[in-house]
């Protein structure tokens, strides 16, 4: 993540405010998290810095002519924030990856390509 915020700190304009402050409500999570070990905290501070990232290096490569109003800051951010409280429920509210072994994802993926073959 320190990485990606490296990254994200070059960049110019709304879409940095907002990868800084996203950064930012995630190590409040994280710290929080680490605290009291509490895995629904993980939920109520999701890592939408992570998505936010990808979706503006995705556009800055693409559209780098695309102006980033705050209407589409807003519906962007908001995309980005139901895919990631999606993610982070089946990982820390539903846990159910919790169960699988790395062997275990791996054949359940190659099942469900087969069958879909």
């Amino acid at each position: 993540m320190f990485t990606f915020l490296w990254v994200a700190n070059r960049w110019v304009g709304p879409e940095r405010t907002v990868a800084l402050w996203l950064f930012g409500f995630r190590m409040i999570g994280f710290v929080a998290f680490e605290i009291t070990g509490n895995r629904p905290v993980l939920l109520v501070f999701p890592n939408v810095f992570e998505f936010w990232f990808v979706f503006v290096a995705i556009r800055l490569h693409y559209w780098p002519g695309a102006v980033m109003t705050r209407a589409r800051i807003a519906k962007w951010l908001a995309a980005c924030l139901a895919l990631k409280l999606g993610q982070e429920w089946v990982l820390h509210g539903g846990q159910y990856l919790d169960s699988f072994t790395f062997f275990e994802a791996v054949e359940a993926v190659r099942d469900f390509l087969v069958f879909w073959r």
